[in-house]
Order: C-alpha cells, then sequence, then structure tokens
C-alpha cells in the first residue's frame, strides 16, 4: 500500500498531471512580462500582441487590462481603453480601480456623462473615496448642479487631509454660487490659512485665495474686512491666470484704492 502511495504521488507531481490553470497563468505571465518589455522599447504592436494574448491564456489576472488599457490611453485610442476595461469590470466588478480608470477615460472621450456613472458607482461602495468625489464634484461644479457639488465637497473637505486645504475652495465656490457667501468666507478662511504656510506654492496661490476671499466678504456686506483682503491680493501680485476683471475689482475695493481717495 505505502509503493501504491508513491507511484500515485509521483503521478500526479508529472506534468502530464498538472493544472492546466497553472500552466496558462505562468505562461500569460511570462508573455506579460514581454509585453512590458517591448513597450518600454516603444514596440507598442508587439506590446499590445503580447497583452492582448496573455488575456486570452489566462483572463483572470488583473495586470493584464490594466497595461493593455493604458497603452491604449497612451496611443490617445480612447475607445479602445474603454472597451478593455470594461470586458475587465465584467470579470472584476469589484474592482474600482478600473472603474475609476474607465471614468477618466470617458471624460478624456468627452462622454461625462458615462463618466458620471462610475463616479456614482464608486461612491456607493466606497462613500469617502477621495478620487470619485472629486472628479464627481467637478463633474457638477461644471454643470452648475451646485447643491450636488457643494455635498461632494464637503465630504472631501471633511476626510480629506491634504495640506493645501483645496476642497474648501471648491466647498466655497460651490456656497458662493448658491448665495451662501457666509458659508464661503468660514472655507475661504480655511484655504487661505493653508495657503499662506506655502505662499510661493504655483497650485494655490495666495493671491488667488486673498481675492476670492475678498469677493466673498463683499458680497455677503463685509465692505471693510473684503478691502483688506483686496488690498492683500494687490500685494501678492495675484496670481498667473488673474482676470483684467478681477484686477479692477480688487482695485476698486482695496484699502489702497480707499487711502488714495482719502
Amino acid at each position: 500500500m505505502k509503493y501504491a502511495y508513491l507511484i500515485l504521488f509521483v503521478l500526479l507531481s508529472s506534468p502530464l498531471f498538472a493544472n492546466p490553470a497553472n500552466h496558462h497563468q505562468k505562461e500569460a505571465s511570462r508573455i506579460y512580462m514581454y509585453g512590458v518589455a517591448y513597450q518600454a522599447e516603444g514596440e507598442w504592436e508587439k506590446a499590445r500582441n503580447h497583452y492582448e494574448y496573455a488575456i486570452k491564456l489566462y483572463p483572470y489576472d488583473e495586470r493584464f487590462y490594466s497595461a493593455l488599457s493604458y497603452l491604449y490611453f497612451d496611443r490617445k485610442e480612447y475607445q479602445k481603453a474603454i472597451a478593455v476595461l470594461t470586458q475587465a469590470i465584467q470579470i472584476f466588478p469589484k474592482n474600482v480601480d478600473f472603474l475609476y480608470h474607465r471614468a477618466f477615460f470617458y471624460t478624456m472621450s468627452n462622454a461625462e456623462h458615462l463618466a458620471l456613472a462610475d463616479w456614482n458607482t464608486i461612491i456607493t461602495r466606497e462613500p469617502n473615496n477621495t478620487y470619485a468625489r472629486w472628479q464627481r464634484g467637478q463633474y457638477y461644479l461644471k454643470h452648475q448642479q451646485y447643491q450636488r457639488a457643494k455635498e461632494d465637497f464637503a465630504n472631501l473637505a471633511r476626510h480629506d487631509s491634504h495640506p493645501s486645504r483645496i476642497a474648501n475652495f471648491y466647498l466655497a465656490r460651490a456656497h458662493q454660487a448658491l448665495g451662501e457667501y457666509d458659508e464661503a468666507v468660514k472655507q475661504l478662511h480655511i484655504y487661505v490659512q493653508a495657503t499662506e504656510t506655502q505662499p510661493h506654492n504655483p497650485y494655490h496661490p495666495v493671491g488667488k485665495a486673498y481675492f476670492h476671499l475678498a469677493h466673498n466678504l463683499r458680497l455677503a456686506g463685509k465692505i471693510s474686512e473684503a478691502s483688506v483682503y483686496y488690498s492683500k491680493a494687490i500685494d501678492a501680485k495675484f496670481w498667473p491666470d488673474v482676470t483684467s476683471a478681477q484686477r479692477v475689482e480688487a482695485q476698486k475695493y482695496s484699502n489702497h484704492s480707499l487711502n488714495i481717495i482719502r
């Protein structure tokens, strides 16, 4: 009996009895790595062929779909990239990253309404997903759905610990659009404090923060306080894409202007 078990063990260990799924997985992974190497060398057609064959051999490795979709994305073939991720989502329905990247590709291909559906799905599953909240909030701002934008950016302001406090800035924009100027001022004070700690950050210029705070203070009827921040915006030399109308507004209501009048 002992020898019978030994013979059975040897037979099952033989390649003839190996699990074909494991063999396909290893072979697919090897082919995928060749695809990565070809892509690094700029041989995109060879890379694509290898990724596609890897998926055909073993369609249960998430890396294969990610690589192929971004290969198409780099070539601006967005519809093909979307098709790859749609196939991946059918196999990996719980993979939030695939939904996120498909939504991004939808946005790049001017199909924002389809991107919104993916943002919604992600947020339903992960209510505090900062990436999805950010993108959906921007969508709602762009399409003037300010109440919904406010909800997304309020969530971000609570859960996003980014030192720029940029979520508070966009939350203020939603409040401003809804005529809630006092609430906008509260959020902009938080944003101003954050930008003052990094005044030379080109992505969050302090002059812009001062201007928007001043603008909402003025809309809230706090003219004297607004003039102080208009002056600060001028002293900070505004920001690179400031408009002529914004310059005129700041000069009109700033302390600098009031001093000249006196």
